[in-house]
């Protein structure tokens, strides 16, 4: 009786010894499987440009688009069928825009200077393909957009208004020097993986945040909005 105690003894022993180091091997695997999802992450991010014909040339062009085209040549360009009209809004101003589409999906948004639509003022990117010649694009975390400054604060406004999340000053890092082709806008995940609404506190309206702030930097801040613009053009 006490023989057969001991050898089940032993066999439990062998039993939990076993799932103990399958879960050990299922840990060391999932976080192995993180880090590569981050590189991965870290690698797309770091990419220079991004979809074949809509690369960016500062003060040239976007794609196929450039300052001194008008509305006719949006069509020559693109076609008529691949065209939207739109609008571009800010504190109760709009503009006319065009929204270009590619297999349906919206690609970039040109902002008319005038009504005739003979004048580009600047250039709204809509898609997250397109990338700067930096590798920056929409949905760009704010972490990797302080590295690609150098590791220096990022200024922006608060959230929740017409300025929201507009970056106000690079602290002379790497992306000063070029931020004059460009105007880039951070936008906040609003809901969790559970599609829970997340209520943040003291990150809205007219006040200035910095990406420094350990605070700031745990939130899932990435770049919402990107204007281009020609000619050293430059507006809020």
């Amino acid at each position: 009786m006490f023989k057969k105690y001991l050898y089940l003894l032993f066999a439990l022993t062998l039993v939990v010894s076993a799932c103990k180091k399958e879960a050990e091997k299922k840990t060391v695997s999932e976080e192995k499987s993180k880090d590569e999802s981050k590189k991965d992450n870290s690698k797309e991010e770091d990419e220079p440009q991004g979809l074949s014909g809509w690369e960016i040339v500062a003060q040239e062009s976007v794609g196929k688009i450039t300052p001194k085209m008008s509305y006719t040549d949006l069509e020559e360009a693109f076609g008529k069928e691949n065209l939207k009209k739109h609008e571009f809004c800010i504190e109760g101003n709009c503009q006319p825009a065009t929204k270009v589409l590619e297999e349906g999906k919206d690609m970039v948004s040109v902002v008319w200077a005038d009504k005739a639509q003979k004048r580009v003022d600047f250039i709204e990117i809509l898609s997250r393909r397109i990338k700067l010649p930096n590798g920056v694009h929409i949905g760009t975390t704010l972490s990797s957009l302080e590295r690609k400054n150098g590791g220096k604060a990022i200024k922006f406004s608060g959230f929740g208004w017409d300025f929201s999340g507009n970056i106000q000053d690079y602290s002379g890092g790497a992306l000063s020097k070029i931020s004059k082709d460009f105007n880039l806008a951070l936008g906040i995940e609003e809901t969790n993986k559970k599609g829970e609404k997340t209520i943040y506190e003291g990150i809205g309206g007219d006040i200035t945040l910095v990406s420094t702030n350990p605070k700031i930097a745990k939130l899932p801040i990435f770049v919402d909005r990107i204007k281009i613009f020609f000619e050293q053009k430059k507006k809020k």
